[in-house]
């Protein structure tokens, strides 16, 4: 089975076939030995891509999944062809006036607020960062659009889900 990955501006195409009852994976039609693994169900995940490993924090949204790793953070969307050839005409139909909030995805401190109010921003720009268990996440813009508030300033704590930043 194909399936699409998009993470920010970037399009990945997953196979996923099975020889000899075993799984094989493929990236972009590169051969991948891939181990995905929830050490906590519905939170944190232990993948190994090309004997590398990594430990992700990851939680699925309205949107996609919002994913935490490496002192980095960035949305992924994940569908199968079909779903992801219907949800690519959805967002092509939705209109650019639609407001945004970027949300804390847990309790952290803000570090930096990068965008100030009027600014335009870009799908993908970096809004703000934030601490949490000494790993400070960046967050991105999850579209285009014009900062509407920046509801937070530096060394403010926030919490789960808190807006943070609105986006028109």
């Amino acid at each position: 089975m194909k399936y699409i990955a998009e993470i920010g501006e970037h399009v990945y195409t997953i196979e996923v076939t099975h020889e000899d009852g075993k799984p094989k994976v493929s990236l972009d039609g590169k051969p991948s030995q891939v181990d995905l693994c929830e050490v906590s169900p519905g939170a944190l995940y232990s993948l190994i891509l090309n004997g590398n490993s990594y430990e992700l924090w990851a939680r699925h949204t309205d949107e996609g999944w919002e994913v935490f790793g490496g002192g980095r953070s960035f949305r992924l969307q994940l569908a199968d062809e079909r779903a992801h050839s219907i949800a690519s005409l959805r967002r092509a139909s939705q209109t650019k006036t639609e407001v945004v909030a970027v949300a804390s995805p847990m309790p952290a401190q803000v570090v930096e607020v990068k965008v100030s109010p009027g600014q335009e921003v870009v799908k993908g720009e970096a809004l703000i960062i934030v601490e949490a268990m000494k790993m400070e996440n960046e967050l991105t813009a999850p579209r285009a659009g014009k900062v509407r508030e920046v509801l937070v300033e530096p060394e403010q704590g926030v919490e789960k889900e808190q807006a943070l930043i609105i986006i028109e």
